[in-house]
């Protein structure tokens, strides 16, 4: 897919943020029925995380998928567990990989990483790394970690199949 622009990201973020709460709870449903395999491999990551960091990285999916369903005019094909999966696994060796490399070394493989869709990417780092300390909802770094690998999968995943 092509690069989704940071205008269209910075829309959907606004138009999911203004919902009433009962059409956020419609549409966060009719992304259940839509997208079960991305729902239930989010569940399955985030499991032994704190409530909230469940409950955001619940959020984030739904607005991933929003921000692609906004960009894509097609409707979206299958997406199986074993394409989630094998993503997911390469996302998690490549940061393996990093853990010993240098601050400029990670920073290049990052930005490689993040070029096919950069402002989806950067609103994700912006909520789970640029928080308030008064925000509602805290999490720890290492939920934060955990968070960004599953939804950077779902990035690579969507911007995969909508190719």
């Amino acid at each position: 897919m092509q690069c989704i622009d940071e205008p269209t990201v910075d829309d959907v973020w606004d138009q999911i943020n203004e919902l009433a709460p009962e059409e956020a709870y419609q549409q966060m449903m009719e992304f259940g029925t839509q997208q079960t395999e991305l729902l239930s491999f989010v569940t399955v990551a985030c499991e032994g995380l704190s409530d909230d960091a469940q409950e955001l990285a619940t959020f984030m999916a739904f607005v991933v998928y929003r921000i692609f369903y906004t960009s894509y005019s097609e409707s979206f094909p299958d997406i199986s567990p074993e394409q989630i999966m094998e993503r997911f696994d390469r996302n998690q060796a490549m940061l393996s990989e990093l853990e010993n490399r240098s601050d400029e070394e990670f920073e290049e493989v990052a930005e490689l990483e993040s070029s096919h869709q950069p402002f989806v990417l950067q609103s994700i780092t912006e909520v789970l790394f640029d928080s308030d300390e008064e925000d509602e909802i805290q999490i720890t770094d290492d939920e934060s970690g955990i968070i960004f690998i599953v939804m950077k999968t779902l990035v690579d995943v969507l911007d995969a199949v909508t190719d």
